[in-house]
């Protein structure tokens, strides 16, 4: 259960969770992206893995589907489970830098980009678009570089992709829960990050319920 605390780079969550999930031994957090006015998949997604996560990332495009599900789990006792203790977030290219919500206080700031401590291992979150991830990874490289991440997450692109680039970092894009690209089908991630391991296993959504997928 998130605690609706949201701290100076924008995640949300106490001190003591966001504390707990950097020095876990082995975090798993669900990676989200582009959902795109479809709350119902988000919460098809949310509840599949309702208690079974550490933290939540979303990649923009999106932010008023998951403000709505903030405030869901905060105002209705039979969600308050739906939220992980953390929750890291952006804002995409369609969305606002800021959403009211029904928590104190009550404004929910969507930053641009925000690094989050998992496992031992630095992440660097950002939507894409400023970075111009459709053309080249060089911008969004050098940025996770500057803040010391080693695990690179962005949206956008709406096609997902997990790979090993620059002296060993890794980039992932979960894909888009509503509207994928490129002949993939709609999806998100779980990251595992374990001691020096970390990898990211995808799942798309379907019409009976959810499978294992490997992107093209």
């Amino acid at each position: 259960m998130n605690e609706f605390i949201q701290n100076e780079s924008g995640i949300l969550g106490s001190p003591d969770a966001l504390r707990n999930l950097a020095t876990l031994e082995e975090a798993t957090i669900l990676v989200i992206s582009d959902s795109h006015k479809n709350v119902e998949n988000f919460k098809k997604v949310l509840n599949e893995f309702k208690g079974k996560i550490d933290a939540i990332i979303f990649c923009g495009d999106g932010a008023y589907d998951f403000g709505g599900l903030l405030d869901l789990a905060f105002s209705q006792k039979s969600e308050k489970d739906l939220i992980p203790p953390v929750c890291a977030y952006v804002r995409g290219n369609g969305d606002p830098s800021y959403i009211s919500c029904d928590f104190p206080p009550h404004i929910l700031d969507i930053p641009e980009k925000t690094v989050l401590e998992a496992g031992g291992k630095k992440i660097f979150i950002s939507h894409g678009h400023c970075q111009s991830v459709y053309y080249n990874d060089s911008v969004i490289i050098n940025e996770a570089k500057e803040n010391g991440c080693n695990i690179i997450l962005h949206g956008h692109t709406h096609i997902a992709r997990n790979e090993y680039i620059d002296n060993g970092m890794k980039i992932i894009c979960p894909g888009s829960i509503s509207l994928p690209r490129g002949g993939q089908e709609k999806s998100f991630c779980i990251l595992t990050i374990k001691g020096n391991y970390s990898d990211a296993c995808f799942i798309s959504l379907t019409g009976d319920g959810f499978k294992s997928y490997t992107p093209l």
